[in-house]
């Protein structure tokens, strides 16, 4: 009796789109830290600068401290425009209204004066909002502040991290959060539900569209 042997094209052809498919699942899922970064990590700075700056309110969506009203010494230089120095020491009569310190800094002797209401009084003079606590200045550190990188951290978890890579601007973010004793670069629990719906999203779309083809 002579034997044969049957050959399923119709599987081959199956078997083959089904290993395109999952060759694409692989290149969508290689390219996944590109994505975080580019929509997850830019949506969470986002979400994290519109809430500090504009409201004050940390992660735990409670303020951060008031700017202190502590008296503070300053000099012309402790203001970020002209202007706002000449409202202090702009006339004879305003500088000897003043009390002030000589102070030693680096072998060098210094006169400032004395301001009544501390840092706070010196934001109201440049004309910055006192009502909440921003970390916004000058803007630099704010400016430095971008998505540094998605990385895995085992069990198909990711990890996406917002940060400053500039020394100066890492002291000041650093120097804040010890003085607040909270993280200021964190999503609320709020936040990181939409950052997951953005997630869950994209995932459906990508099976979506290897399914799909």
């Amino acid at each position: 009796m002579q034997g044969f042997s049957r050959h399923d094209k119709g599987g081959d052809l199956r078997m083959k789109e089904l290993e395109q498919r999952l060759s694409r699942f692989k290149s969508e899922l290689d390219r996944f830290p590109q994505w975080a970064d580019a929509v997850l990590g830019n949506t969470a700075l986002s979400l994290i600068s519109r809430r500090v700056v504009t409201k004050g309110l940390g992660p735990d969506e409670t303020p951060f401290k008031p700017y202190s009203t502590k008296p503070i010494l300053v000099g012309s230089k402790s203001f970020r425009t002209k202007a706002a120095a000449q409202t202090v020491f702009g006339s004879p009569a305003k500088r000897k209204a003043m009390q002030w310190r000589t102070i030693n800094r680096g072998g060098s002797n210094y006169r400032l004066a004395i301001l009544p209401g501390g840092y706070k009084e010196i934001r109201r003079i440049e004309g910055s909002q006192v009502d909440h606590k921003s970390f916004f200045r000058s803007g630099e550190m704010w400016k430095s502040i971008h998505v540094l990188g998605t990385r895995s951290v085992g069990d198909g978890k990711f990890v996406t991290t917002v940060g400053t890579a500039v020394d100066l601007s890492n002291k000041k973010l650093e120097g804040n959060e010890k003085r607040e004793g909270k993280e200021i670069l964190m999503v609320t629990q709020k936040e990181e539900k939409q950052l997951t719906e953005i997630f869950d999203k994209y995932i459906t779309n990508l099976v979506n569209r290897v399914i799909n083809g």
